[in-house]
This record gives C-alpha cells, sequence and structure tokens, in this order.
C-alpha cells in the first residue's frame, strides 16, 4: 500500500510544512477546504495553505516526490531541440500524478518516467526554473 503523507506551503514564513493527516498537522473539512491549525497558521486565516500530496514515488536519489516539486531528467545525448534535459512540474491532472512542461499540458504519468528524475526544487521556492523563455 502507497504512503499517504502531505505537505503544504506555509506563505508565511516561506518554508515548505510537512505532516500526515493522522497527526495535528493537518485535518481536513467536510466541504474539502484544507485547514492546519498547528502554530505557524492561525486559524482565521483567509488562505487555506497550498496542499501537496505525496505520489509514492522516489527520485533515482531516494528523494520523496510531492505535488508542486519541480523534476529534471538530463539526457544521455542531447535530443533533436539540442536540449540536454528537461525540467517538469509534478501535477496531479485527470486522477493520476503527471509531469507538466512549461508551457505545455501534463502530458506522461509520472509512474511512466519516474526513475530517471531528480527532485531539484517546487513551485514555491523556485518558481523561475519553470519560467518560460
Amino acid at each position: 500500500m502507497r504512503e499517504i503523507k502531505f505537505r503544504a506551503w506555509d506563505e508565511q514564513n516561506k518554508k515548505m510544512r510537512y505532516g500526515d493527516p493522522r497527526d495535528d498537522e493537518f485535518y481536513f473539512e467536510n466541504d474539502g477546504c484544507a485547514m492546519q491549525y498547528s502554530i505557524w497558521m492561525s486559524s482565521n486565516s483567509d488562505t487555506n495553505p497550498p496542499i501537496m500530496q505525496y505520489t509514492g514515488l522516489l527520485d533515482k536519489n531516494g528523494v520523496r516526490i510531492f505535488e508542486g516539486d519541480v523534476l529534471l531528467e538530463r539526457y544521455k545525448e542531447p535530443d533533436y531541440d539540442g536540449r540536454e534535459g528537461i525540467l517538469a512540474e509534478v501535477v496531479f491532472h485527470k486522477g493520476a500524478f503527471m509531469i507538466k512542461e512549461p508551457g505545455e499540458d501534463p502530458e506522461y504519468t509520472l509512474g511512466e518516467t519516474y526513475e530517471d528524475f531528480e527532485v531539484v526544487g517546487n513551485v514555491f521556492e523556485n518558481k523561475e526554473m519553470l519560467e518560460v523563455e
């Protein structure tokens, strides 16, 4: 069975918070809104933190892959466009964890391709990695 883990972006302190829905870190309201009631976010906040789920997969270095992670895949040789690799965001799309390249729609499920990827950041702390030129 896949390990269930979550994390949330703490905008106020500019850091990722990791938790488990079975402890005091997160709980989920009936309307589907994520609400976190530990010390780093007050319960009367106007915004809920973005909650990201663990995919159940590890990158090539053994790092857990979450939604919102930025992945790097280096090619053994440059492709036909001369690219030496790709950067892609992990998204949950149409019922599956997928990779989304900048400026493109999600194309591949993460399970098909993850073994060559490396987590190099996330969309909150490393937005510039995914900017389209």
